[in-house]
């Protein structure tokens, strides 16, 4: 991220986009606004001006290599990055990359994004001018809902967890296990009506083999415990979808609670929905 210490987290949720604006002056992240605004150009909105703008990038936007390389070798990153450019059919010069590492030693999360994906991105959050200099990154959905779970969330399992956020198209997955991302995932919701008790079944059953899909592959890196815990947070009802979730899945179902500790003084906890700016927190997270 860069030199300035005010990051602000933005996610697209529905018709609304979702914001979250965290100072970082103190060392300890501090929560100073959350905000809700409709999906115009945010190019003039005061609580922009004066920090660094992510976006929680959709996860279907992103591609995902895990690379067998420890972290701490001194020339990973380059192997990394070469890894990233063999596996593309078009000009790297295309595309941005970024890494995800773990305390794991085994290996690492490749990510590759089209330019032009943020370049668009970019244009939908702020326009094509604005009216202050604004530093503008993006992070994926999956990754800002897994750090904004482990950096502002009361933490009570140090087990393999699941994190699940529903949006109106994309549901966005993640694995934690000892307080580290081991993976992340997504499924597309299209298909779905989410208000609708047996379409929310069906969907229990496709969440439920992603994640059975997903805990096989864990064995190949040393983990090879099951789900303690699933975190589910979303659009809809979260109580409706975790009460048929709970038929489906034998683990702890719950939403996630917020570490009032990270609040500024001016705020009101029980006015906010906390869980719905979970990913735009995350994504303030270097």
């Amino acid at each position: 991220m860069a030199d300035n210490l005010i990051n602000i987290g933005i996610d697209a949720r529905g018709d609304f986009f979702y914001a979250a604006r965290v100072s970082y002056k103190l060392g300890r992240p501090e929560i100073k606004a959350l905000f809700r605004t409709e999906k115009t150009p945010l190019n003039q909105h005061q609580l922009l001006e004066g920090g660094n703008i992510i976006f929680a990038l959709p996860d279907n936007k992103v591609a995902i290599k895990k690379i067998m390389i420890k972290p701490k070798t001194d020339d990973f990153p380059q192997r990394v990055l070469f890894e990233l450019e063999q596996s593309l059919l078009e000009d790297e010069k295309n595309y941005c990359f970024d890494i995800l590492k773990n305390d794991k030693e085994k290996y690492v999360l490749g990510l590759i994004t089209r330019r032009k994906e943020i370049e668009d991105s970019q244009t939908k959050l702020l326009g094509k001018q604005s009216n202050f200099s604004l530093d503008f990154m993006c992070q994926l959905r999956s990754i800002a809902l897994a750090k904004g779970f482990l950096q502002f969330c009361r933490l009570n399992d140090n087990n393999l967890i699941c994190l699940a956020d529903f949006n109106q198209q994309l549901a966005s997955i993640a694995f934690i296990y000892q307080n580290n991302i081991v993976d992340v995932t997504y499924m597309l919701l299209n298909k779905y009506e989410l208000n609708n008790p047996d379409q929310i079944k069906q969907l229990a059953i496709e969440l439920k083999t992603v994640i059975n899909f997903k805990l096989a592959s864990f064995y190949d890196q040393g983990i090879t415990i099951p789900l303690s815990s699933l975190y589910i947070t979303g659009d809809k009802s979260e109580i409706a979808m975790i009460n048929i979730f709970k038929r489906y899945f034998k683990v702890n179902i719950q939403v996630p609670a917020i570490n009032s500790s990270f609040l500024s003084d001016t705020f009101h906890p029980e006015k906010i929905v906390w869980e719905k700016y979970l990913i735009a927190l995350g994504a303030t997270v270097n």
